[in-house]
This record gives structure tokens, C-alpha cells and sequence, in this order.
């Protein structure tokens, strides 16, 4: 299911079925840009998150970053708890820089954030199934793309190489998101070296990549191309998850050509 808005945003409900249960998380896309987000009312943020806010009045992309991060999170967090009002929602950084989510009646949900201008996305699950989210964008820059091949393995250049055979430098920003996604659920960040992150596999299937990890067999993620992003989403490995896609690719599409 998914809930268009004038923010131009997207949200899926996402089943997360396993052997014995079924959760439900909720993932939330935003597009914006920083005067867009600030003509919308304040009543989507926390009074201590408008305190920030007015902290970081001169560092627009800072402020944006958080804008689109606060707005992509609420918007996830009312997908599945409509009742709740935006204000009262306040989403905090743990020493890790990480998000905990607090509201009045708190149902134990809390989110990954992560963004690229002039994307935002979130997700919002509960805490009994961990969740991370990660989005890159697309940018063919030589430094980037050396970096990036530095932190690689040998193993995760020849999976690139041997099985992969066009848009390697994209490939590299793939892996690259599939490691931030898996570090968030860690709570870790990229402070771990990245070689403790190793992707042993990564194979396509229809419309998303599925990758697996040689340190942490727990988990699994899945990826997928949105025009000039990639984004990954990290998971525990038993559990099947029904993204829709080719929903939310149509939608960056549409937004493309009309340059929203």
C-alpha cells in the first residue's frame, strides 16, 4: 500500500514475515528541497527538535539533512501509528548518532534514517525486528569510487568483477550502501573498519539485489536501483519482506520529469 502526499512523498507498508509471526515496518521516501520543507507548518517537529533546528540556522545542509530525516521518519512512524501527532514525536541521537524515537504511549517502533539531497528516506520498525536503511547516490567520481575500492575486500572486488559485468563503478556504491545499512543495524556507523562488514554474495532477483554477509550470518539485505540512487536496506536473514519496487521507482520517475 502506498500514501502519496503534496510533499511528494511515498509510504509502504512492509509485511516482515517469519516462521511464526509477521511484523509490520513502514517505509517512507521524501523528495524536497530545503525551502520546501521549511514553508511546511512546524507542527511536524518537537519542540526540542525546533530548537535544533534553530541551532543550525546557518548551515543549510545540515539543516536540510535533518529537515528531510525528521519528516521521512514521522511520516513512517503515522503510517503505522496514525493517531499519534508529528509534534509530540521526538526522534533523538544516541551517542552513537543513532535515532531513538520517543512519543506519549510509545509502541516500541523506532527508525533508520539516511539521505542525499534532495532525497530523504526512512524506516520505521519495531524493536523486536531490527532494521537499517541506507541511500547513496550515484556520482562516477574517481576519489569516491578509489575510496570506496580501498575499504573492499579482495572477495568483494571479484564478486564485482567476475559476476558483474557493466556500471562497476555503481556496483561499488551498491556495496558500499549495503555496509552502512548493516552498520545502523549494528549501531556501529562506519567506525568499524569496513572489511568486518564483508558481502560473500549478491545476486539479482526481478527488481532488487539480495546480499549476505560473512561475519554476521544473521542477517541479509536488499537493494535496488531508484534512477540516480541505490538504496539498501539491511535485515535479519529468515525474514521475507514485500517491498513494492517498481512503486517506488515509478515514483522517483515521475518525479524526475517533472522536476520535483
Amino acid at each position: 500500500m502506498s500514501r502519496f502526499d503534496t510533499m511528494n512523498t511515498i509510504s509502504q507498508v512492509l509485511e516482515l514475515r517469519r516462521s511464526n509471526t509477521v511484523f509490520k515496518a513502514a517505509l517512507c521516501f521524501t523528495r524536497s528541497s530545503l525551502d520546501g520543507l521549511q514553508q511546511l507548518p512546524q507542527d511536524y517537529l518537537h519542540s526540542k527538535e525546533i530548537q535544533y533546528v534553530q541551532s543550525i540556522e546557518n548551515f543549510p545542509k545540515r539543516k536540510l539533512n535533518y529537515l528531510l530525516g525528521r519528516y521521512c521518519s514521522k511520516e513512517a512512524i503515522k503510517t503505522l501509528e496514525p493517531e499519534i501527532p508529528k509534534e509530540s514525536i521526538f526522534i533523538e541521537s544516541g551517542i552513537f548518532q543513532h535515532p531513538i524515537v520517543h512519543y506519549p504511549g510509545h509502541n516500541k517502533l523506532q527508525v533508520s534514517i539516511s539521505h542525499s539531497d534532495p532525497l530523504g528516506v526512512a524506516i520505521a520498525f519495531p524493536e523486536a525486528h531490527p532494521m537499517g536503511i541506507d541511500l547513496e547516490e550515484i556520482q562516477i567520481e574517481i576519489d569516491k569510487i578509489k575510496a570506496i575500492e580501498e575499504q573492499l575486500t579482495s572477495e568483494e572486488v571479484k564478486i564485482i568483477n567476475s559476476s558483474l559485468e557493466q556500471e562497476t563503478e555503481m556496483y561499488y556504491l551498491l556495496f558500499w550502501a549495503i555496509k552502512e545499512a548493516l552498520s545502523k543495524i549494528l549501531r556501529t556507523g562506519l567506525m568499524t573498519p569496513a572489511h568486518v562488514y564483508e558481502i560473500t554474495s549478491l545476486s539479482f532477483n526481478q527488481d532488487h539485489w539480495v546480499s549476505y554477509f560473512k561475519n554476521f550470518e544473521q542477517y541479509k539485505a536488499i537493494s535496488f536501483k531508484l534512477s540516480n540512487w541505490v538504496c539498501s536496506i539491511a535485515l535479519p536473514k529468515n525474514t521475507e519482506c514485500n517491498i513494492d519496487v517498481l512503486d517506488i521507482q515509478k515514483w522517483i520517475s515521475d518525479g524526475v520529469k517533472s522536476g520535483v
